[in-house]
């Protein structure tokens, strides 16, 4: 079992209990992987690598389309 502060085994760069621990909360995988995904692109945007932070909020939008703040955080990479 991983701790929930540990890095998260999936090499995102999030601790788990922010990655794939979500499942364990939240319940709904896809729910869990599209915070998983958004957190991801959110991280690697203020990181400045904008090209890997829009691939995670592509799938994040794939998971909910209607999610207006991950859309306009991808047109923010964009930009």
């Amino acid at each position: 079992m991983v701790s929930r502060i540990a890095a998260c085994p999936c090499n995102s760069g999030l601790r788990y209990k922010h990655c794939c621990g979500l499942e364990d909360i939240r319940g709904a995988p896809e729910t869990a992987r599209h915070e998983r995904d958004r957190n991801a692109g959110l991280m690697l945007q203020r990181r400045g690598d904008f090209a890997r932070a829009m691939e995670y909020y592509d799938r994040a939008l794939a998971d909910r389309p209607d999610d207006w703040d991950v859309a306009h955080m991808r047109a923010t990479c964009l930009y």
